[in-house]
């Protein structure tokens, strides 16, 4: 029962990591968008991501603009 969650947010966490890694704003806002999923497919765990989630975005808005050079 828990495997489909586990999935997702695993996802999460690697999206998570990669923005991270690579300060990537794509990546961080992906990933958010990956804890909202779960969030809606998985409501008993949601009291579990909806910190991460507005983590997730408030990383996403405070990133820099990348030039596209």
């Amino acid at each position: 029962m828990l495997r489909p969650y586990y999935i997702i947010v695993c996802f999460a966490v690697l999206f998570n990591g990669l923005g991270w890694i690579l300060n990537n704003r794509f990546l961080a806002l992906i990933d958010g968008l990956v804890h909202t999923f779960a969030m809606l497919l998985f409501q008993q765990y949601i009291s579990f991501l909806i910190i991460q989630a507005t983590l997730s975005y408030i990383a996403f808005i405070k990133m820099r603009k990348q030039s596209i050079n």
